[in-house]
């Protein structure tokens, strides 16, 4: 069964007031877990790295703006207009915080950080914080 979650709360973000608010009330797919990005949240305008760092759930941008394109067309254009869905890997995916959504079906875990030692740049070992599961973490 397909994690589901429920967008109860206008979302955070670039994007115009009225496409955010379009999500509110729309039941998405997601994967299975809650946790931290593996990658740094990205501005939808000005592609910026924001340095908030939440909870969130990741859901897949085609799937999403399938739903959204139903009862939102114009929404769902704004989306398109600036480019999404992406086809990155890793950058294929909305992020929507925990305190905005509800799980309505399937089991979501939650992902705690977990500490991985990389010393490729420094030489040293130093710690860096990455959710556990992260790709590579050992």
């Amino acid at each position: 069964m397909c994690p589901m979650i429920k967008i109860v709360r206008v979302p955070e973000g670039e994007a115009p007031e009225w496409v955010r608010a379009a999500w509110v009330g729309h039941v998405l797919p997601c994967d299975p877990f809650v946790g931290y990005a593996q990658t740094r949240d990205k501005g939808v305008v000005s592609l910026r790295e924001t340095t908030r760092n939440k909870r969130s759930y990741a859901v897949p941008q085609k799937e999403a703006l399938q739903i959204l394109r139903n009862s939102s067309p114009n929404a769902a254009a704004w989306w398109r207009i600036h480019g999404f869905p992406k086809d990155t890997p890793g950058e294929d995916r909305f992020s929507f915080a925990e305190s905005e959504a509800v799980v309505v079906q399937g089991i979501v875990s939650h992902q705690e950080p977990g500490v991985i030692y990389d010393d490729m740049e420094t030489g040293r070992m130093e710690p860096w914080i990455y959710p556990e599961g992260y790709p590579g973490a050992r």
